[in-house]
């Protein structure tokens, strides 16, 4: 069960708490879009199983974590509540402003060439002159201050032990720069430059997120029994996040795929 708190969409607590009481009686987690400090301070109090997203900040509030913030993480690490950073989802509103961004090399595995030339006209909305100009002098320096306070939540969070949960939001908004799957890997180099190990970060890719939506007799470890759904890595996930640059095969409930014949490259312009 997903439910929202966000402007607008501002439920009570009592309301909350009857829906997550209602989810429980049917065996369902629930999970919260809650992005700002009072949405978590929400869901808190409402008692949901997983927050979705990390603590954005309103435009008059200040970078830096005030006490009442770190309240609300001390509480959702002593109540075990899921966590899901999904720093990228700010950070790529930086790179919208980038003119070189669709140069990348890599995202011509994430993107077929068609939708890359398309997304680098310059008359369209989603260009990086138009991001730019709605943006204002001021966002880079803004979006860098919010990626920042978004590490210090993953970081306080983290050294509270908390129940830190992998998720990309992709796409999180009608941009380029979330692409399919290459947001998902630039996310696991944001929760590195939190301080996160990679043994913590592969934990929570694998059983955690597993064990969070109760599917974790299914997925999540390899055992008899459960679906084949793995990565053949060249190197140890357990001692450096590039290990996950370096997909030799997929396999998709144990069928061996190629990774090159999984990438944009292939197909047809």
């Amino acid at each position: 069960m997903k439910t929202v708190h966000d402007r607008g969409l501002e439920p009570s607590v009592q309301e909350g708490q009857a829906l997550v009481a209602a989810a429980h009686s049917h065996s369902l987690p629930v999970v919260i879009h809650a992005n700002r400090k009072r949405s978590q301070a929400f869901a808190v109090a409402a008692g949901v199983d997983a927050i979705v997203h990390g603590m954005w900040r309103d435009p008059d509030e200040d970078a830096a974590l005030d006490d009442e913030a770190r309240k609300i993480l001390a509480d959702v690490a002593r109540l075990n509540i899921g966590y899901q950073p999904t720093t990228q989802v700010i950070a790529s509103l930086r790179d919208m402003m980038r003119e070189d961004y669709l140069a990348r090399p890599e995202l011509a595995d994430a993107y077929t060439a068609t939708f890359i030339d398309w997304c680098a006209r310059k008359e369209n909305k989603c260009s990086a002159t138009h991001w730019s100009r709605t943006f204002g002098p001021d966002a880079d320096e803004r979006i860098r201050a919010t990626t920042a306070r978004a590490h210090e939540v993953t970081r306080v969070l983290l050294e509270a032990n908390a129940r830190l949960l992998f998720g990309s939001d992709t796409p999180s908004d009608a941009i380029y720069t979330n692409p399919p799957g290459l947001n998902g890997r630039i996310e696991m180099d944001h929760w590195i430059a939190a301080g996160v190990p990679p043994e913590r970060l592969f934990r929570a890719l694998t059983i955690d997120n597993a064990r969070m939506f109760r599917l974790d007799d299914r997925i999540g470890t390899v055992e008899p029994g459960k679906v084949a759904n793995l990565l053949l890595l060249g190197a140890s996930p357990l001692e450096t996040v590039k290990a996950y640059d370096a997909i030799e095969t997929v396999f998709l409930h144990g069928q061996p795929l190629r990774r090159a014949d999984l990438s944009a490259r292939t197909a047809p312009r």
